[in-house]
């Protein structure tokens, strides 16, 4: 159980994620940055932040790169009425209409 326990807590602030998180330090504006970080957070198990990291790229650039199927994709991947999902989904329809 510790291992497993470990091995999560180490996922969940992977050396990939920090490495990312100085990338995007160091430049803000970099799109393709905050989409591979929004990538990480995802297969971490972040989902709230890998979506507000896709939520601000959208707002930027509507059509960037496949950001906008990643922010549906890990929308449908939570549970069904999960208050993230609905937060999240507003939020798109906010930028869409």
């Amino acid at each position: 159980i510790l291992s497993k326990l470990e091995y999560a807590f180490n996922q969940f602030d992977s050396p990939e994620i920090k490495q990312l998180q100085q990338q995007l330090e160091q430049h803000p504006e970099d799109l393709s940055a905050k989409v591979a970080l929004a990538h990480a957070f995802n297969s971490a198990g972040r989902k709230a932040e890998a979506l507000e990291l896709l939520f601000s790229v959208l707002k930027k650039q509507l059509n960037f790169g496949d950001a906008r199927k990643d922010f549906l994709a890990i929308i449908e991947s939570l549970p069904s009425g999960d208050s993230v999902a609905t937060q999240y989904r507003r939020k798109l329809y906010s930028i869409l209409y």
